[in-house]
């Protein structure tokens, strides 16, 4: 059985093994960011990785075919070119834009990635691909840690929810934070519990949540305060 596929088509079983590795190289950089709770996933990055790769094997199969019929001119890189174009699409899926707010870049920058080391395994360069995709995780995640260690201070997204008393305090509440010079989005007020939420993305710049969280408990009425990273606080 095996013998009549490869006489069939011969390529098959390097092919396999190229969107295999293809395949498992999307899936560590997939955990990395379905880890980190973003939008583009495992399952994302395994289908990107495997079709760059299968569009790389068909190219250089039809390139070689070509040749052999006669046709000098033929090139194989014209669809791993509009590989490259084509990601683009879906790289700007992943990037949100909401009231100055950009997020997704870093998902976006990954995504292409992905589409090249799906090309790389497909043109046979499995372990550039191997090591392609380890060095990508590495930057991912060792950046955060020394980004942890050294306090890197920078614009950061946070994610504040306000326990008040009446929704009147509400707009005191986003006075306080505007004259702290934050810029605030997905704003909501949300009843839990006979309990009101005033709910808000923030964009701030360094380390400064002990001073939000000391001047929002100045306004009478503000019963606690609750700041965390985006997708750690509520769904939204």
């Amino acid at each position: 059985m095996i013998e009549k596929l490869y006489a069939v088509e011969p390529l098959l079983f390097p092919i396999l093994l190229r969107c295999l590795v293809a395949t498992l190289c999307g899936v560590m950089i997939g955990m990395e960011r379905a880890y980190k709770a973003k939008p583009a996933g495992i399952r994302t990055h395994m289908l990107i990785s495997l079709g760059s790769c299968l569009f790389m094997g068909v190219s250089l199969l039809i390139g070689s075919e070509a040749r052999k019929l006669g046709y000098v001119n033929a090139d194989p890189a014209r669809i791993a070119a509009q590989v490259v174009a084509g990601i683009g699409f879906i790289g700007a899926g992943t990037i949100i834009r909401n009231k100055g707010l950009v997020r997704g870049m870093t998902s976006a920058a990954a995504i292409w990635c992905m589409a090249a080391i799906g090309l790389a395994a497909g043109a046979g360069m499995l372990i550039t691909a191997f090591s392609c995709s380890f060095g990508i995780v590495i930057i991912l995640r060792v950046y955060d840690y020394i980004e942890d260690k050294i306090r890197i201070e920078r614009f950061r997204i946070k994610s504040i929810d306000v326990v008040v008393k009446k929704e009147a305090l509400i707009p005191d509440i986003r006075n306080t934070l505007r004259n702290m010079d934050i810029t605030l989005s997905h704003e909501r007020v949300n009843h839990i519990l006979n309990e009101v939420h005033y709910q808000a993305t923030m964009l701030i710049y360094g380390n400064i949540e002990d001073e939000i969280e000391k001047e929002i408990k100045k306004i009478k009425g503000a019963k606690y305060i609750v700041i965390l990273t985006p997708g750690d606080a509520w769904e939204g």
